[in-house]
């Protein structure tokens, strides 16, 4: 006998039926509300009410689109009041879908602004720190200066001084 796998038991696996679970009208409204109403995020309120992720997303996607909360149609024959929650709760999505959509953009917009003035902040900072840097290399160059003009000053003096005394002790 050979270790290989046997190939009439892969095909079998391949033609047994998919395994669902079959989740109730119940289930995906508490599931819808705790998405939409709540602002559970779609992963957290999948877990909570064991759905897999996938199929909660796909629940989400087609009570956005088309208004299904299980596999058929919202039923035509709902009563005006029926009709009037349900078109006021899709209403409310789409609200709340364009008003995400406007925070993400002032979010986006809040965080470029922080942004350039933190680097404003920065280049003044530097700006500053630049000028200081000319100011004080001024400031030493121009006692330098002084002191040079100073000791020339000195020199002169005392040269002055000393012809003077040579001169007296010539004369």
């Amino acid at each position: 006998m050979s270790n290989q796998p046997d190939s009439t038991s892969s095909n079998k696996d391949k033609n047994l039926p998919r395994q669902y679970t079959h989740i109730t009208q119940e289930k995906r409204i508490d599931f819808l509300k705790d998405v939409i109403k709540n602002n559970v995020s779609i992963i957290k309120a999948a877990r909570r009410h064991q759905i897999k992720v996938s199929t909660a997303k796909v629940i989400v996607k087609k009570f956005k689109e088309k208004g299904k909360i299980g596999k058929q149609r919202i039923p035509d024959n709902l009563n005006p009041q029926q009709e009037d929650q349900i078109s006021q709760y899709l209403n409310n999505c789409q609200q709340l879908q364009s008003q995400l959509e406007i925070l993400k953009q002032k979010n986006a917009q809040l965080e470029y602004f922080i942004k350039t003035q933190q680097l404003n902040q920065y280049y003044r900072m530097q700006y500053q720190i630049f000028f200081r840097f000319i100011a004080y290399t001024r400031t030493v160059r121009t006692h330098d200066i002084m002191n040079k003009k100073f000791i020339q000053q000195l020199s002169i003096t005392e040269l002055n001084q000393k012809k003077l005394q040579d001169n007296n002790t010539k004369g």
